[in-house]
């Protein structure tokens, strides 16, 4: 165990978790009970054989959960072990491990393959059909990023069969890139919130997704909801963040930036921002757009709303001193309520300036 002391955090404790004489760990993580979940080989263990095991974080009560030859049966990113709620399974990528009574204290564990849908498997271009998993809150859901020639990240609800697990109402739930064409003008794009990257957490209970996406710059920590079709920024730094991992109460976050450069790969941990405040330039037009779209057409105004501009013509009499000009009467501003993010009320006040309609008031 070692001691580092931080500022920001005071004294904080390293522990190193021991491991079987030989173990080189593979892959590690808390469980829902608070457990560690690591997953490693010995020296002489083939290489695809794996054995899976859990402790408490302070290296007492280990408990061996499952060992065997572990075949991909996908062109995939190999495995992520990702635990359910229930701490009954885990959500490895390519199966479900399935463990009795628990995935803490195991008598019996077993992996169960899933289908994925066929079409998937065999889409042109395909890199890896999943590169990051996560499991929804309520052990229902399932959600992956798929890389090829058309990154994108899949929603799908799970179905215990007798032999595997299937896929149901499985659907894209990212977005095609930064823009997409202008139906009005052919040629010309319109700019709209980039949907989709690196999945890494259901947040909101499972209504919303957080993961790495372009955001506005190389690579920012993004979230999405499931429910709006918005899209947040969750940190606003120039450089590339990972995803950041949302604390129970998504108050706390802790992201990993910056990844490539060896000498500042940190974690920070920090306030999420308020969800008001995580609205990006995309969700704002948008929210604006919806605004817009909500008002009639009479309540729009039109060429003959707009004052007339008067032809060109010799420079005015001065006013008289003492006499102030008459002031052009205000223009009656058009108000429209946008539902944004988590329930959010996005507020548009559009007022007539001149010729032009401007949003000053979001």
């Amino acid at each position: 165990m070692r001691q580092i002391y931080s500022e920001e955090f005071g004294n904080v404790l390293v522990r190193e978790l021991p491991l079987p004489e030989g173990g080189d760990p593979k892959f590690t993580t808390y469980t829902p009970s608070g457990r560690v979940s690591c997953t490693y080989r010995l020296k002489d263990d083939p290489a695809d054989y794996l054995r899976i095991m859990t402790l408490n974080d302070d290296g007492t009560d280990a408990n061996p959960v499952w060992e065997g030859e572990f075949k991909l049966i996908y062109q995939s990113n190999g495995f992520r072990y990702m635990p359910f709620t229930d701490n009954k399974r885990a959500y490895i990528g390519d199966y479900i491990l399935e463990c009795t009574p628990d995935c803490d204290h195991t008598e019996h564990a077993e992996m169960i393959p899933i289908r994925y849908p066929e079409a998937l498997i065999k889409s042109p271009g395909l890199w890896m059909l999943w590169s990051e998993n996560v499991v929804s809150p309520d052990n229902e859901y399932i959600a992956w990023s798929t890389l090829g020639m058309n990154h994108a990240v899949y929603l799908a609800k799970l179905r215990r069969e007798a032999d595997c697990y299937g896929l149901d109402n499985v659907r894209c739930v990212s977005g095609p890139g930064m823009v997409h064409e202008d139906p009005e003008h052919p040629g010309y794009f319109l700019e709209g919130p980039v949907r989709g990257g690196e999945v890494k957490q259901f947040i909101r209970g499972g209504l919303g997704l957080s993961f790495v996406g372009s955001g506005r710059g190389t690579g920012a920590s993004m979230a999405q909801a499931l429910d709006t079709e918005e899209v947040l920024e969750v940190t606003k730094t120039p450089c590339y963040d990972e995803t950041t991992m949302f604390s129970p109460d998504e108050k706390l976050g802790v992201v990993m930036s910056t990844r490539f450069s060896p000498k500042t790969n940190c974690a920070i941990l920090g306030l999420i921002p308020r969800r008001g405040n995580m609205m990006t330039k995309g969700s704002i037009i948008n929210a604006v757009i919806e605004a817009l779209n909500s008002l009639t057409d009479e309540s729009l105004p039109t060429s003959a709303d707009l004052p007339a501009q008067p032809a060109a013509e010799a420079a005015p009499e001065p006013e008289a001193e003492g006499e102030p000009a008459e002031a052009s009467p205000a223009a009656e501003p058009l108000t429209a309520t946008a539902k944004g993010y988590d329930g959010l009320d996005v507020i548009v006040t559009l007022t007539l300036d001149g010729s032009t309609i401007t949003a000053i008031d979001i």
